[in-house]
């Protein structure tokens, strides 16, 4: 019973925590209009220029360096 109490505390208090919280901090729109185009390509900018996406590697790199992995053992053998 008290790891019952305890878990439903610990739940209402994220939840209570998650409804303070703003998710939408990335959302600078409204996007209608002329003045709403200049936002939307302000944030399209952000967004593709983002540092973040040196941290991950494209998915069609790793298959053709695979691709050229396996083509330069069978090409040993």
């Amino acid at each position: 019973m008290g790891e019952q109490c305890l878990s439903l505390t610990l739940f209402t208090a994220n939840i209570r925590l998650l409804k303070k919280l703003n998710y939408k901090k990335d959302y600078s729109g409204p996007y209608h209009g002329y003045d709403g185009f200049a936002i939307f390509a302000r944030d399209m900018d952000l967004a593709l220029n983002s540092p973040t996406w040196s941290l991950i590697g494209a998915p069609w790199n790793e298959k053709a360096q695979a691709k050229k992995a396996e083509a330069k053992a069978k090409a040993a053998v």
